[in-house]
């Protein structure tokens, strides 16, 4: 049921209030309490919920990067959260393609959940192998990129109809300014979806070179193939070229560091 609008009013007088709250009050416990915010109904608290789960995020994986390290015993296991899992368990294809014309509660219900994949590649940043594994493995194992990230986000982008698939040739996918975001509009859904797609290549592409490849629709996985050729190999191989960048840079600058304390210790 929608809230009324005093309702939606002081939920988000309420959220503007948290998201001011100090770093040291988030814990790895706040993303499981707080995934509820993305299914809200206020495009505000949607925002809101993203900006405060976004950290969130990263306490939860800082957590378990620590309960990584001290396994001696070899059972560390992490799963994503049940609660962020039932927000992208959510089928949003219509069988008619994306409609401009769709209801806000239409595009509130696209909002979260797209909302809720943006945590989902959040939780992969700063994580160790060994956790990022576990996340990879956890996907897999529920199949829920098959099943629900790429056929919604495909279906958003215009891509399995074939017949309007959105064109980027004018905006850049692998940024995405959440302050002008604007769940109301399905150009701002459409830009979200794109760069959700960025992420997951960037992030899991093992997965989505698995459902191409698994694709049996030969016309379907052209236009996949090439849509992703055009808009988005550009921008990977550029990412790809800065993180080899920063590496041979950090490596340098080790290499300088050692050098220059291995000099200091034969002139002592």
């Amino acid at each position: 049921m929608p809230y009324s609008d005093p309702r939606a009013i002081c939920r988000e007088l309420a959220m503007s209030i948290v998201g001011n709250m100090p770093s040291s009050m988030i814990d790895e416990k706040t993303l499981v309490t707080m995934c509820h915010l993305l299914a809200d109904n206020s495009p505000e608290v949607q925002k809101m919920g993203y900006h405060l789960l976004q950290s969130a995020a990263s306490k939860f994986t800082e957590h378990l990067v620590i309960e990584a390290g001290v396994d001696t015993e070899g059972t560390f296991k992490c799963e994503l959260p049940e609660e962020l899992l039932a927000v992208l368990r959510q089928d949003l294809r219509t069988g008619e393609g994306f409609d401009e014309d769709m209801l806000d509660s239409r595009n509130l219900e696209v909002s979260g959940c797209l909302l809720a994949w943006m945590v989902v590649f959040d939780l992969f940043i700063g994580a160790s192998l060994k956790v990022r594994s576990s996340y990879f493995n956890h996907l897999r194992s529920l199949d829920i990129f098959s099943q629900h990230f790429i056929p919604n986000i495909f279906e958003i982008l215009g891509l399995l109809d074939g017949k309007n698939a959105f064109k980027l040739d004018m905006w850049s996918v692998d940024e995405f300014y959440l302050d002008a975001y604007d769940p109301a509009d399905s150009l701002s859904l459409r830009l979200l979806a794109a760069h959700l797609y960025h992420r997951a290549l960037v992030t899991v592409p093992a997965l989505i070179r698995s459902w191409i490849s698994d694709c049996t629709d030969k016309q379907l996985r052209t236009r996949i193939t090439n849509y992703t050729s055009a808009h988005f190999s550009p921008e990977i191989i550029k990412h790809s070229t800065r993180s080899l960048h920063r590496t041979w840079s950090m490596s340098s600058r080790s290499s300088y560091r050692y050098g220059c304390q291995t000099t200091g210790h034969f002139i002592l």
